[in-house]
């Protein structure tokens, strides 16, 4: 029977393989129609009388797990419109009425975790972008902002509309109204729009569509369905204002010379934000004096190398919209040519201090004002500008009983203009983008400060044969200004390092007043589309060593060529134990401009999602060969390593459980005993009830390496000094979720965080290159060096003639951290909020002699912490 059923299956895919116009042959199009009776109410039971001027459309498909199969329960949907409103009516069927799962979040926030109801507009019928608004069966609002063919998600954009839903014997019912002012359309008096609906039956897993998406996510959008029957309509110029005001009270410690002192401050401060329409397809978003009080803190790191932590964007002002100036550089996604951290951050300048001294400056820089110009002009380009200034800054160099005040931070003006062209039907898509960073810099004291950055990217995506084949192209510069002490310090710093003993490709030039440098990408590949399974790329990515972007943008590396091949499989219906199954095959190379390899790699990973609605992850990373760490040394030559292995595994039970758990394993191993690396991250969600949600995700570090970066000497000795690390890292973080109504939440986040570092058997590098790992260094002898506890600081004598040479500090250390929030959110009106917050901080950072795990959480509350209680109040309001 069995073997039987093997058969049959098999049949079945091969035929849709050979034969995939079988579920796409048919183009779905659904006719609407101007209502002239009375408006319905949007209470989510479909019983006005305006809702009987349409027909019912219907007849939905699987999407997945199953492609093309049949639906479990009906679905139906009706779309009607007015001069200002486009309405939608969903109706889905249900046998088991009491099974719906109807769980009550924040807005947009695990939302798919019930059952779903969406419907997508593509107002421009490009086959590019897409208006998605979703309501869940506790009338819970997702909405995302779609683009790049549907590759590109923004979840943060939040429009004004009504959606409710109502339970019954039958199933459930969605209403929509949205306004034509949430939309962006040409001034035709008609063109046909894109058009796609879902439906997600959560206790099943299955997922419903009335027109069948290619199943490869980069491009789902690009075949959807047609509306007809809109005529008649103007596109609505948008004029909205959103003022605020904000009370705050700030309860913080700092260093005054030798001494902590404690320190309240309180404000109140006013703003806004707005919108308006510039045309039928632009708008012109902006902010004066913006405030990001209620965001939740940033989570805590231990950074031992010589990349910049990448931090994701919390704040309102930068996320709605983001997708419009998200420009990769690259293969890896972090880097990219817009970073908008960069806008805000702490002060860049602190000047040089004598003994005594102290030097305190804000945590941010304030911004005056931002604008933002996006959209699409009539004649097809697709447009964004982007243009913030910050303030300028104060910080204090202080003394006992003395203070005086320096600029941080000069006045900046950040500039972001992007242009994209699709064309030949959307198959062909030109793009560029620019930014431009002028610092009000002061030769006095920021000699160290880049005042100029400029960097530009030309982008080509062609597509053939319905978007399965495509090609990127991507070619890009970056130019530096300054003073001959700020060049310097981009050329001796990282990601340049120009300074390394064994680089050959460039070289240090202190009198430059400028640096200039390039880059590029080419892919060629395959995606799904149909019953087709397997998809493929290759692609090349460079980098010269003088490129630089990142006083605007965000780039861990330079001087590289990147040579990468994929090839991914993706199954498209359930097949044995298994609902989803991805499987892929990465292939890498990476050498410098100079030819020393820096990386070589083969990696496995696969995914797999049961019938039982588990979760499961593989990742195997091997390299092959010895590679250079070119950065290991902060600044120092490249040094050679032996080849390692990587295994990560992802586990997570069933999400449409009550509680859930989810664990991942991360362990890295380095031939030779190199080091090694072990993580561990269990996890555990409860949800008691359907409107709250709880969680905690516990982690476990052990580093162990032998040769960590500790420090470079430069006084006549030129030294590298290294040490075995033993390090060990703790965190928990705990979230929860209370929703009240869909409109009202209340949720805490929290995060305690404990790490030990400790190093023994110092070291001095000798050859870095050397295949032999023993003859890379010589180890110091227990005579050469000795620990001074009162100034916390190891003394070397090299050739023991009780004279010392050069000392370090002390690199062990404990860090001890606690972030949290506690936010209260209500939407008392659409678009109007008032948020109400508290938040607090704790950091200690000292060396000890002993760890202890236990005293480390306890001393976490010795701490005088720094606390911020906000209260926001936001109103929104439409001309």
């Amino acid at each position: 029977m069995y073997l039987f059923k093997a058969v049959v299956l098999f049949l079945f895919n091969f035929i849709f393989y050979l034969f995939p116009s079988l579920i796409e042959a048919q183009e779905k199009v659904y006719f609407t129609k101007r209502f002239v009776s009375e408006s319905p109410v949007i209470d989510g039971i479909i019983d006005d009388t305006a809702w009987d001027e349409v027909d019912w459309g219907g007849n939905y498909i699987q999407q997945s797990p199953n492609l093309g199969m049949e639906t479990m329960f009906d679905t139906r949907f009706k779309i009607i419109y007015d001069d200002n409103f486009i309405y939608a009516a969903l109706r889905a069927f249900d046998n088991e009425p009491d099974r719906i799962v109807d769980r009550l979040t924040r807005r947009d926030d695990n939302v798919h975790e019930s059952e779903l109801l969406e419907i997508v507009f593509d107002s421009f019928g490009d086959n590019r972008t897409g208006y998605h608004f979703a309501v869940n069966a506790a009338g819970v609002k997702r909405d995302i902002f779609w683009s790049e063919y549907g590759s590109v998600m923004d979840e943060s954009w939040d429009p004004i509309y009504d959606a409710k839903v109502s339970i019954d014997s039958l199933g459930w019912s969605a209403e929509f109204r949205i306004p034509f002012t949430q939309l962006r359309f040409e001034d035709n008096d008609e063109k046909d729009w894109g058009l796609v609906l879902f439906r997600n039956i959560y206790r099943e897993q299955t997922w419903y569509t009335w027109k069948i998406c290619p199943p490869d996510f980069n491009i789902w959008l690009t075949d959807p369905g047609k509306l007809k029957g809109i005529s008649g309509i103007k596109p609505k110029r948008q004029f909205e204002l959103m003022p605020y005001s904000i009370v705050k009270s700030d309860f913080f410690k700092r260093k005054v010379g030798s001494h902590d002192r404690r320190f309240k401050n309180n404000d109140i401060a006013a703003g806004f934000d707005g919108k308006i329409g510039i045309t039928n397809g632009l708008t012109l978003d902006f902010s004066i004096n913006p405030d990001f009080g209620q965001v939740e803190s940033d989570p805590s790191v231990i950074n031992l190398t010589s990349f910049e932590t990448f931090l994701e964007e919390k704040r309102p002002l930068f996320i709605e919209g983001k997708d419009i100036f998200y420009y990769p550089i690259g293969a890896l996604p972090d880097e990219r040519l817009f970073y908008t951290r960069r806008i805000g951050q702490t002060p860049r300048y602190s000047p040089d201090l004598d003994d005594e001294e102290t030097f305190s400056k804000p945590d941010y820089t304030s911004i005056i004002g931002a604008a933002k110009l996006t959209g699409k002009t009539a004649n097809g380009w697709l447009v964004g500008i982007f243009d913030a200034v910050t303030s300028s800054e104060n910080g204090s160099i202080e003394t006992d009983g003395d203070s005086r005040n320096v600029i941080a931070e000069p006045i900046t003006n950040y500039f972001v203009g992007s242009l994209k062209k699709p064309v030949n039907g959307g198959n062909t898509v030109l793009g560029g983008v620019i930014t431009s960073l002028k610092r009000n810099t002061d030769k006095k004291y920021h000699k160290e400060l880049v005042n100029t950055s400029l960097a530009g990217l030309f982008d080509l995506q062609q597509f053939w044969r319905d978007r399965k084949y495509f090609l990127k192209l991507k070619t890009g510069f970056s130019h530096l200004q300054g003073t001959k002490e700020a060049i310097l310090e981009v050329q001796t710093s990282h990601p340049h390092d120009f300074q390394r003993d064994n680089f050959s490709t460039a070289s240090v030039d202190s009198g430059r007043t400028s640096l200039t440098g390039y880059n590029g990408l080419f892919q060629i590949g395959k995606n799904i589309v149909g019953k087709d399974v397997w998809k493929y790329d290759l692609l090349i990515n460079w980098i010269s060593p003088g490129y630089d972007v990142n006083e605007m943008g965000y780039l861990n590396r330079t001087d590289f060529i990147h040579e990468e091949l994929n090839l991914g499989y993706d199954l498209l219906t359930q097949v044995s134990i298994f609902n989803d199954l991805n499987l892929s095959l990465k292939q890498v190379n990476e050498f410098m401009f100079d030819g020393k390899r820096i990386a070589s790699y083969i990696a496995f990973n696969s995914y797999f999602r049961f019938r039982n609605n588990w979760e499961l992850s593989l990742l195997y990373w091997q390299t092959i060969g010895d590679f250079y760490r070119v950065w290991w040394l902060h600044g120092g030559p490249a040094l050679r390593s032996p080849s390692y292995h990587n295994q990560r595994i992802e586990f997570k039970t069933s999400a449409q459980k009550n509680i859930q758990f989810t664990f991942e394993g991360i362990s890295r191993i380095d031939a030779n005993d190199w080091g090694e690396n072990f993580t561990f991250t269990p996890g555990l969600i409860l949800r008691p009830l359907k409107n709250l949600n709880l969680s905690i995700q516990t982690q476990f570090q052990s580093v162990k390496n032998k040769q960590q970066y500790i420090e470079h000497i430069d006084n006549g000795f030129n030294r590298y000094i290294l040490g075995d690390l033993d390090q060990k890292t703790i965190g928990i973080t705990l979230r929860t979720n209370f929703c009240i109504t869909p409109e009202m939440s209340l949720q805490l986040y929290a995060q305690p965080f404990v790490s030990n570092q400790k190093y023994n058997n110092f070291k001095k590098l000798i050859d870095p290159v050397n295949s032999d790992f023993s003859k890379r260094f010589t180890y110091y002898d227990d005579s050469q060096y000795r620990y001074d506890a009162v100034d916390e600081s190891y003394h070397f004598d090299e050739d023991l003639d009780g004279i010392i040479d050069y000392s370090i500090d002390d690199p062990d250390f404990n860090l001890i951290e606690f972030n949290s929030n506690l936010v209260y959110r209500w939407e008392y009106s659409p678009g109007s909020v008032l948020y109400i917050t508290w938040s607090q901080n704790r950091y200690m950072k000292y060396t000890q002699g002993k760890y202890s795990f236990n005293d480390s959480f306890k001393n976490m509350w010795s701490d005088y912490p720094g606390n911020l209680f906000l209260i926001k109040l936001s109103y929104w309001f439409s001309v």
